[in-house]
């Protein structure tokens, strides 16, 4: 392999990993987890997306509606 393609892979590795630690770093900070639970692929498979599902419903329940009920009934209120 030449040494430019190399170079060239151990980059976009070198990327790669650095997204996975950015991403870890971001799951420990905003769902304050200190440690992981366990150290099996399952264990962590179950945390990472219980969090991703976390992060989601929070991000989710922090907007703002984006459509408004709209009822076609003259009169029609809601609210009441």
């Amino acid at each position: 392999m030449p040494a430019a393609s190399t170079a060239r892979r151990t980059t976009l590795l070198y990327k790669d990993r650095w997204q996975v630690e950015l991403f870890f770093k971001a799951l420990k900070q905003n769902l304050k987890i200190k440690t992981f639970v366990g150290t099996s692929p399952n264990a962590l498979k179950v945390q990472v997306w219980t969090a991703l599902i976390a992060i989601s419903l929070e991000a989710v329940l922090h907007e703002p509606p984006r459509l408004a009920v709209v009822c076609p009934l003259p009169g029609y209120d809601p609210r009441q």
